[in-house]
């Protein structure tokens, strides 16, 4: 279950969330709890995920948006980057234009 502080993001009104999705939003959460991003209360507002690379774009009051770049492996997925500009480093090209980061800082 999601902490209250966080916000599921927004699907369309005729599907729920995937299992990939709800497992992104979860590591996410987690992410922010433990207070790896520094903004605990930060609200996930929307996701992607392309395979085993997951996008999920966040805000939080006081603070510029920002995006978290989560990477799937033996089944597991964990937060690898967040912030307003990313490196993307290892993140393959086709995937960052799938995602749509925000590559380049």
């Amino acid at each position: 279950m999601l902490a209250a502080a966080l916000a599921v993001p927004a699907f369309a009104a005729d599907r729920a969330p995937t299992r990939s999705e709800k497992s992104v939003i979860t590591a996410a959460t987690r992410s922010f709890l433990k207070g790896g991003t520094g903004v605990p209360n930060a609200r996930i507002l929307g996701i992607r995920v392309d395979g085993t690379y997951a996008r999920a774009k966040t805000s939080a009051p006081g603070v510029d948006p920002a995006t978290a770049i989560l990477r799937q492996r033996r089944g597991k997925w964990s937060v690898r980057e967040f912030g307003t500009s990313l490196d993307c480093r290892g993140v393959p090209e086709r995937v960052r234009e799938d995602l749509d980061l925000p590559c380049g800082g």
